[in-house]
């Protein structure tokens, strides 16, 4: 998704350093939501350099917390619940 991100604003992809970072930053996200932060990041940024990490993280981060809040609300249930 970085590297279509990339491409499609007219930029170079990070070195390999910065890229990794990214990576990390990125990983626990699920991949619906990468591609949601992509498709956001493509309709809003203007300039043709690499976005920052938080303009791929803000547009996904509430959601985010709400699957995972759902999750644990949902797992303490089971728990409570379980014979």
């Amino acid at each position: 998704m970085l590297a279509v991100v990339a491409a499609t604003i007219g930029c170079d992809i990070p070195v390999t350093a910065v890229l990794a970072k990214y990576i990390e930053l990125l990983r626990d996200y699920p991949p619906d939501l990468i591609e949601k932060a992509g498709n956001t990041v493509l309709k809003k940024h203007k300039w043709n350099n690499f976005p920052k990490i938080a303009e791929f993280i803000e547009p996904i981060e509430e959601i985010y917390n709400i699957r995972r809040e759902s999750l644990r609300h949902t797992l303490t249930v089971i728990e409570r619940y379980k014979p």
